[in-house]
């Protein structure tokens, strides 16, 4: 068969990588697919970094407050309406099991840069926010899937991104200083459709 150029079915002149011909149709949709490939990637790499980085200045002027700290309250929140966070939503007004979290977000390691090929992420973000008389010393946003980020600020100059992914007994512990177990927010799986 002689390939001809615009015929609909009929084979194209371009080569596969391999030599072989393709059809008009299958470049679209390669063509198609190879944009949201790079679309995909380009995302992907902006997102991983989340454009701040890891600041171990910042954990040490944060860890030097650990002593002002008496209130954590924790509250589960989702960026997906179809992935519903859990129902944990606590305030821990026990001093030492405030502090004990506390310190226990302080230790995670930071984030190392580069870029990270993670799980998925199911938009389900854990804000803990701790006080000292009633005042913000330090709010960290945890996420207990994707990358596992904790990003962690103090409301001024001092924030840092640390993660989770190498530090399992974080969650044990958290749970714990919540009074819940720790399944109730690790790992989040999203709710199973009935359908």
């Amino acid at each position: 068969m002689t390939p001809e150029p615009g015929g609909r079915g009929k084979f194209s002149t371009r080569p596969f990588l391999d030599g072989r011909a393709t059809s008009r149709k299958t470049d679209g949709v390669r063509r198609d697919l190879d944009r949201l490939v790079l679309i995909w990637g380009a995302a992907w790499s902006l997102a991983a970094g989340c454009g701040r980085q890891p600041n171990s200045a910042a954990v040490t002027a944060l860890q030097a407050r650990a002593a002002e700290v008496d209130t954590l309250v924790f509250a589960s929140m989702s960026a997906v309406a179809a992935n519903a966070a859990p129902n944990v939503n606590e305030t821990v007004a026990d001093r030492a099991k405030a502090q004990d979290a506390y310190n226990a977000t302080l230790a995670l390691p930071l984030m190392p840069t580069g870029t990270y090929n993670c799980p998925a992420d199911f938009g389900v973000t854990y804000q803990l926010t701790f006080l000292g008389d009633g005042a913000q010393i330090m709010i960290a946003s945890v996420d207990p899937n994707g990358c596992q980020q904790v990003e962690l600020t103090d409301g001024g100059s001092n924030a840092a991104l640390l993660w989770t992914v190498q530090s399992g007994g974080y969650w044990v512990t958290l749970a714990a200083d919540l009074g819940i177990e720790v399944n109730q927010i690790f790992p989040y799986f999203p709710p199973v459709s009935a359908d």
